[in-house]
């Protein structure tokens, strides 16, 4: 019951036909079809939409979490009413959706709250059902990480009304939220928040999921093939201890996330230190890894 994790996200982009190239040949998506001016696509694991690439710009246009039933719907949609927000249910939008709440969160983040299909996809993720595919082999859509020039009011809002449980906060100075990391399963992060100081930016990140961190070297040598530069990694977080390595394509910029921890219950934990809640390793990102789009 409740929202059990990320489903898909709609991201903007500048060319569609080089961005779907791109994220076909080398990410190793698969294209589920086209409709109003936007391209869906699924990791091609559990043949779930996992993507939405739209004309237009960079950054993200919408973000959807996975309910596991009407009665989550329901529940939700008093929650939102309860609070004053506006939201409307949506059918059929994206493959494998049979039905969703949309609503704008206080950053201006369109959200949604997504009923999937009974008979789409597996129940779990079988990393040998991606053998065959070329590109990086990815499993599936991780998690996504939102930029917002106060991220407070969107943390307070999924805690209050969406009973996400916040797993860790960045806090530069006293009594200044300069990031955090919120999750709706118990796996460390669904959704995290990250400070910027620049208007109208609303994405940090795209995560896939990946296998290990062996998958993270294959799928380097792939980008590498491909001629996608690597913007930082391999390496460790300090918070969340995920594998990354981060990219950009088509205008955004996108994270392959290995051995995402689980996490028991508790108060989350603090952090004032940057280059140790970036890495554990001793990496400094580069300047480039402060812009969002």
């Amino acid at each position: 019951m409740g929202i059990s994790q990320v489903s898909h996200a709609e991201l903007a982009v500048g060319d569609l036909e080089e961005a779907v190239g791109l994220h076909v040949d080398v990410l190793g998506m698969k294209e589920l079809g086209r409709s109003d001016g936007s391209v869906r696509l699924t990791a091609g694991v559990d043949e779930r939409c996992d993507l939405v690439l739209t004309s237009g710009g960079t950054g993200v246009r919408r973000f959807a979490l996975r309910v596991d039933s009407h009665d989550d719907l329901e529940y939700y949609g008093k929650r939102l009413a309860d609070a004053g927000i506006e939201h409307n249910t949506r059918s059929d939008e994206d493959p494998g959706v049979s039905q969703s709440l949309q609503f704008q969160t206080p950053t201006g983040h369109v959200m949604e709250l997504s009923l999937l299909t009974d008979a789409e996809g597996p129940q779990y993720i079988h990393p040998a059902r991606a053998a065959h595919r070329g590109g990086i082999r990815a499993l599936d859509f991780d998690h996504i990480t939102l930029q917002a020039q106060d991220p407070k009011p969107l943390v307070d809002f999924m805690v209050d009304i969406l009973d996400f449980q916040i797993s860790d906060i960045f806090a530069p100075a006293p009594g200044v939220m300069g990031a955090a990391w919120l999750r709706a399963s118990d796996l460390h992060h669904d959704v995290a928040i990250i400070s910027t100081p620049e208007p109208g930016k609303s994405l940090h990140h795209y995560a896939l999921g990946m296998e290990s961190f062996d998958h993270l070297k294959v799928a380097a040598d792939e980008l590498a093939r491909h001629g996608v530069p690597i913007e930082t990694g391999p390496g460790r977080h300090g918070v969340g201890a995920n594998l990354y390595t981060y990219f950009w394509v088509a205008g955004n910029r996108y994270e392959l996330s290995a051995e995402m921890p689980r996490v028991r219950p508790g108060a989350p934990g603090m952090w004032d230190n940057f280059p140790k809640a970036f890495s554990l390793w001793g990496l400094t990102p580069p300047e480039s890894f402060g812009h969002a789009s």
